[in-house]
């Protein structure tokens, strides 16, 4: 890789998004992200001159090249966790799963999992859920672990994630999920958020597909009836 002359500090970092095409968002294209987090992992620049909070791009590298230099689940969870408290967006917090190999043993995501979904910053909550989208949801045990942690949330980026785990859950263990949706009390718009994105998914049957929407509306007439 050539030596782009990128320093571990804001102002070089920004120089050097600076210099790059905004894509039609508006926003630093993630190749670049990529490239400057590569330069700092590579050559093993220090970090913590990195001032967080302040610019999105600078935390995403931040997050990258924290996550490329630090091979197991424990130590990438720690490196991280300097970042949690600036995490004001869903991209941020999806760019730390985009690194995490799976299947990570449940024990150590309940760890974590648990942590992050009682931090009051929805985007850290966001992550409480997507680590276990790393998870091996085809095991029983995870399941039961997982299931008691749905909840209604008043951020959609939360519920957002709770109904891609969802879906997940559907891929990896249909029966289990489907009995676990049809007999719970969640808040339907979450289970109706959760189902939608089941029925999105081009891994899902269009066998399945017909069993979720007619679940979607036999909890929406269990809901209409107890108005």
């Amino acid at each position: 890789m050539k030596n782009l002359g990128i320093q571990a500090t804001n102002k070089s970092l920004l120089s050097f998004f600076a210099s790059k095409k905004k894509n039609h968002f508006g926003m630093t294209p993630m190749g670049a992200i990529d490239q400057a987090a590569e330069e700092l992992n590579t050559r093993f620049l220090n970090l913590d001159e990195l001032v967080l909070g302040v610019d999105h791009d600078v935390d995403a590298v931040f997050i990258e090249a924290s996550m490329l230099r630090n091979s197991t689940f424990k130590e990438k969870m720690t490196a991280i966790e300097k970042e949690l408290p600036y995490l004001n967006t869903w991209d941020l917090t999806d760019e730390i799963i985009r690194f995490i190999k799976k299947p990570v043993p449940q024990e150590e995501i309940t760890k974590y999992s648990k942590k992050f979904l009682k931090n009051r910053n929805p985007f850290v909550r966001r992550l409480g859920y997507t680590l276990w989208l790393k998870s091996d949801l085809t095991q029983e045990k995870t399941l039961q672990m997982i299931f008691p942690l749905f909840k209604s949330q008043e951020e959609y980026t939360v519920l957002m994630a709770e109904a891609w785990l969802i879906s997940y859950m559907f891929i990896y263990s249909f029966s289990a999920t489907y009995e676990f949706i049809r007999n719970s009390s969640l808040d339907y718009k979450l289970i109706s958020l959760g189902l939608t994105k089941t029925t999105d998914s081009f891994r899902i049957s269009e066998e399945d597909k017909i069993k979720i929407r007619a679940l979607r509306d036999f909890k929406r007439d269990l809901k209409s009836k107890k108005e």
